[in-house]
């Protein structure tokens, strides 16, 4: 047996009994150990046909997405759900070595690929042929996702030619009330293939607000200090003074950080680097908001490489891209 094979047995064997997930295994084969969920879809559900959509919906109301990647080519195979909260998605398990310490997801992300789900079409139907013809017995892709309402699946297989892939829609059937093997085409299809790893679903831009949410930006290191007070398009002193320099290109480079890596687990010179960081950090910056609510950002250096800490996202150490030098330095 091959070590990708004996990997690919791994990935479905390891869903075998997690509850923390729809499992893999009874969405492909029906076979596990809980009974196989049934889709709940609406008695309305428009039938399918070429040339229509696949998931007519309203993708604001989605409060939970499951997602399970089979890539055997890259050896790439994970799993993860996600729920909304508050406008906000978070990935509350995923099938990951260790827990995840920040469990909030790209929601942006999320919310671009549920767009582009409600816009996916049915380009035709494919030839009569058992699941392992199109890709389907072991799909590459399964996407679960539920509004308060409804319960939509799909399964995508092989590419055909170009953005366009095989699939599946369990629960779903043509005019006749057939089930049938189809093909799909999309901007679902490209959103997908940014998901290259399991981390790309994870936020990483560090500060969970925008700029314009911002009243007061305090900013302390060993070559800037600064105070700054908004006061409508302007930006005062503590005393009441407009300061001369542009607060808003500071404020706009802070808000757009990027973690480079979500360190969940920390090796020893990482968890040494979280002490500095608390202790004394090389650089600090704290922001108020229109509430009064104060969110901190603290970041050090390690020879070559920046890491940081916020206090709006506690417990993980964010390791930041070299260019970012240019804007805590």
């Amino acid at each position: 047996m091959s070590a990708l094979q004996l990997k690919k047995n791994r990935f479905f064997n390891g869903l075998r009994c997690r509850p923390a997930a729809l499992l893999l295994l009874a969405l492909i084969s029906g076979t596990a150990c809980t009974a196989k969920p049934k889709p709940e879809f609406t008695a309305d559900a428009p039938a399918l046909a070429p040339g229509t959509s696949a998931f007519p919906m309203d993708w604001r109301s989605v409060t939970e997405l499951e997602i399970f990647k089979n890539d055997a080519t890259a050896g790439d195979h994970w799993n993860a759900l996600l729920q909304k909260e508050k406008e906000e998605w978070r990935i509350v398990s995923a099938s990951v070595p260790h827990p995840l310490k920040d469990q909030r997801a790209d929601t942006k992300f999320v919310g671009h690929l549920l767009d582009t789900l409600s816009t996916l079409r049915v380009q035709d139907w494919a030839l009569e042929g058992p699941p392992e013809a199109f890709g389907l017995a072991e799909p590459a892709w399964v996407l679960k996702w539920k509004t308060d309402k409804i319960t939509h699946e799909l399964r995508l297989g092989d590419i055909t030619t170009g953005q366009i892939r095989y699939a599946a829609l369990p629960g779903r059937t043509d005019a006749a009330g057939n089930s049938r093997t189809l093909t799909v085409a999309g901007a679902a299809i490209e959103m997908l293939s940014r998901l290259d790893e399991f981390s790309a679903l994870r936020a990483r831009v560090l500060l969970p607000f925008d700029s314009d949410d911002v009243d007061v930006l305090e900013i302390r290191s060993p070559t800037k200090k600064l105070h700054a007070i908004r006061e409508g398009a302007e930006w005062s002193d503590a005393r009441g003074k407009r300061l001369p320099q542009e607060i808003d290109p500071i404020l706009d480079a802070l808000t757009h950080l990027r973690a480079r890596k979500i360190l969940d687990t920390e090796a020893a010179d990482q968890a040494a680097m979280r002490k500095q960081i608390e202790k004394s950090p090389l650089f600090e910056a704290r922001f108020t908001d229109r509430s009064n609510a104060v969110s901190t950002l603290r970041a050090s250096r390690d020879k070559d490489r920046w890491y940081a800490l916020l206090s709006d996202r506690p417990g993980v150490l964010f390791e930041l891209h070299p260019e970012s030098e240019k804007i805590l330095r």
